[in-house]
């Protein structure tokens, strides 16, 4: 949340860690990221780093046949939602990055 918020914020953080990377380059990076890669309509109803069961299960089932696994892993062994907050605080809608 804190880096939607603050995205320049959260790349100098980065930085500090990382000195050779590029502010201009990261920030760009950073709303390609929110734009196109996190920006589902699904967002709205099930929030912002939740999965939709059904299509996990689905995934699930293709990577399983596809590779020939010996078993097909239950949903709580590739995802939980521990670790979320509740759903009334996760964001439904991100904001541009660049702000």
């Amino acid at each position: 949340m804190e880096s939607l918020k603050d995205p320049k914020a959260s790349v100098v953080a980065v930085q500090k860690r990382e000195p050779l990377i590029k502010m201009d380059v990261e920030l760009e990076r950073f709303d390609a990221t929110v734009k196109e890669e996190m920006n589902h309509p699904e967002i709205a109803k099930i929030g912002l780093g939740d999965v939709d069961d059904t299509r996990l299960k689905k995934s699930i089932d293709i990577l399983v046949d596809a590779n020939k696994l010996p078993r097909t892993p239950e949903i709580k062994e590739i995802f939980t939602r521990e670790f979320l907050p509740p759903k009334s605080e996760r964001p439904t809608k991100l904001i541009d990055a660049k702000g």
